[in-house]
């Protein structure tokens, strides 16, 4: 983890655990080194955001998952683990569908007017599926999403509820 990294610094943000134990999902900040070699500071225009998936057993990294544009603040797998949600401050909730072949694809794209700061599956929710998202609106949403849906595209999905009226953010 401590090991230097030529061309790029690599900050991770957050992760999670499968719930079978067998993957990490890991939400990094990766940024183009500075060419004088000293640390001059972080420039977000020139980070990306992708989110890692390892595999526990070999350690070796699995898939990379590029889609959000600004700091990805949660990661949230679904119980059977075919899906992870990942939150970010770009305003979009992003599932990304695990395929039988080992391979990832984004399966819906969930945008918002604002910060996201939590999202989680509804565990009893089957087909459709269901995720509730909560950020700095007040807002809490859900939405409902065709978890096999075929085109992998990322296309919009529309809330199905939206509950107002938190007096803050919703974390």
């Amino acid at each position: 983890p401590n090991r230097r990294r030529r061309q790029k610094r690599i900050r991770d943000r957050c992760l999670s655990f499968s719930h079978n134990g067998m993957y990490l999902a890991v939400a990094a900040i990766s940024s183009a080194s500075p060419s004088s070699g000293h640390n001059i500071g972080f420039n977000p225009h020139d980070a990306s955001y992708p989110i890692r998936i390892y595999s526990v057993l070999s350690g070796d990294r699995v898939a990379s998952l590029e889609g959000h544009q600004d700091l990805v603040y949660e990661l949230n797998w679904s119980l059977d683990d075919d899906n992870l949600v990942s939150e970010s401050s770009d305003g979009s909730v992003r599932i990304w569908m695990f395929l039988g072949d080992g391979s990832v694809r984004p399966s819906s794209v969930f945008l918002h007017p604002s910060y996201v700061y939590t999202a989680a599956f509804n565990p009893k929710a089957k087909s459709p599926r269901m995720v509730a998202t909560g950020g700095y609106d007040g807002t809490i949403r859900l939405w409902e999403y065709d978890a096999y849906r075929k085109n992998g595209t990322g296309s919009q999905d529309v809330a199905g509820c939206d509950l107002a009226g938190h007096k803050a953010a919703v974390n």
